[in-house]
């Protein structure tokens, strides 16, 4: 049998985990299928001139994440479900198309945890229970992991003021319905995410779109919006706004907060990206709890198919928090909010999210290097890029251009809300590629189309 020898072993600390990652790429390209033999570690230590207790801390890793299994005396063996769940991760899109429209965590190490974590969950005793109709207002274990979560962030949380969501947009859904009657305004920035406009609508309610910069909504906007709509009720997005990636500043969100008490406004707080930043900033739910609603979630961070998210109300809407509920679901179900459960205790969460910052990074790195020169807005540890279009180009040409070359991106007009004028830009997302030659490759092709003049849209006569 040939023991595989890395050809490749990513720039990325600490050393010992690049070492893991050259391993679970070169299962996932089919260079290591299932029941391919590991170099023996002294041998391995050697070729890469590290320590042998740096290629056991490996080989460790591996293990913990379900890619590995050791036989005493024979070595250590990649496992054929890893090796499955890989390639298929790994499998090209069906149309061809590299997808840079979707913000959603780089899955590289879900899959085998959580097998193992579904593992230790069916050997519990009570896992009857998970069959039965939840409390009314979700199992208190899975409400106290939210608070720890949102802890993680500096958030404060008591578990008999949260909900449990399934998803962020259930968890707008609950905000609007707690806040809000058909007929209202609510406020938002110009740009947000689209899925709560979404929500809104089915709620009957209106939007307005408040003028943002760099550092996120601006409150002398704020005001004016206020004052012109009557709106009571404004959502922010102050970690990681979505399409900008704009991260506020604490005084930005101190001045916003001030706008929101002189105006006896409700805040609704989207924490959703809220975990991506290495050094979170003072929550708006920390400056003005009496007044904000915070929604936090597991969607960006960990993963988006768990559906796991959590919302937290000041105590005088405690009564409006479970009858919105209760008009809503009855609870979302109670196997994924386990997983949560178990990832938050046992800091699998938090090394999970290390990796998704670490892999923005990443794919950051490589958007900076492509996009030098051009104008655009992004984060180091963001999903996102905002690209600004030279003057000749117009978004929804640009759009189809890069569709046309084999990228699919989003136009910034697919996230105005309440009238906003969006600008000629597109919503580049890192993450939506597979790995990261894909994303180098569909990056570089919108990064040559944007220095490229347009064609001609033909003569008007």
């Amino acid at each position: 049998m040939t023991i595989w020898q890395p050809t490749h072993i990513p720039d990325i600390s600490p050393r010992y985990r690049a070492i893991a990652e050259a391993v679970i790429d070169a299962v996932a390209r089919g260079e290591l299928p299932g029941g391919s033999q590991l170099p023996p570690q002294r041998q391995l230590a050697w070729k890469l001139g590290v320590t042998v207790g740096t290629i056991s801390r490996a080989y460790s890793l591996l293990q913990e994440l379900g890619m590995l299994s050791g036989e005493v005396g024979r070595g250590s063996f990649i496992r054929d479900e890893a090796a499955r769940a890989e390639s298929a991760r790994l499998a090209p899109a069906e149309d061809g198309l590299i997808d840079l429209t979707r913000a959603v965590p780089i899955l590289e190490q879900q899959g085998p945890l959580l097998a193992k974590t579904l593992r230790r969950i069916a050997d519990q005793p009570d896992l009857a229970a998970m069959l039965a109709y939840p409390p009314g207002d979700g199992h208190r274990p899975f409400r106290e992991a939210g608070a720890a979560w949102m802890k993680r962030v500096g958030v404060d949380a008591e578990p008999d003021l949260m909900a449990l969501a399934n998803g962020n947009q259930q968890g707008f859904s609950v905000a609007i319905g707690m806040l809000a009657r058909p007929g209202d305004t609510i406020l938002s920035e110009g740009m947000t995410w689209p899925g709560f406009a979404g929500a809104a609508r089915m709620f009957g309610v209106r939007l307005g779109g408040v003028d943002f910069d760099e550092h996120g909504m601006r409150p002398d906007a704020l005001e004016r919006a206020v004052s012109r709509t009557g709106a009571r009720v404004v959502v922010v997005v102050p970690a990681l706004h979505n399409p900008t990636s704009a991260v506020m500043p604490e005084e930005r969100r101190r001045a916003i907060v001030e706008v929101a008490r002189r105006h006896d406004l409700m805040l609704i707080e989207d924490a959703v990206y809220a975990h991506q930043i290495a050094e979170p900033v003072v929550a708006l739910a920390s400056l003005a709890p009496e007044r904000t609603v915070y929604l936090s979630s597991l969607s960006k961070s960990i993963s988006g198919g768990l559906r796991v998210a959590w919302v937290k109300a000041p105590e005088q809407l405690r009564g409006a928090l479970t009858d919105a509920v209760h008009s809503l679901y009855i609870q979302p179900p109670p196997l994924t909010f386990q997983v949560a459960r178990q990832w938050i205790d046992d800091g699998t969460a938090d090394r999970l999210c290390a990796d998704q910052r670490r892999a923005a990074e990443r794919r950051q790195r490589i958007a900076r290097e492509l996009l030098d020169g051009l104008d655009y807005l992004a984060h180091p540890q963001s999903f996102n890029i905002l690209l600004s279009l030279p003057q000749a180009w117009r978004a929804e040409d640009f759009v189809r251009a890069a569709r046309s070359r084999g990228v699919s991106i989003l136009a910034a007009e697919e996230f105005v809300v309440g009238g906003y004028r969006p600008p000629e830009a597109v919503r580049i997302s890192v993450s939506g590629a597979r790995d990261d030659m894909l994303a180098r490759r569909g990056i570089g092709i919108v990064a040559g189309l944007a220095r490229e003049i347009p064609p001609s849209r033909g003569t008007v006569i």
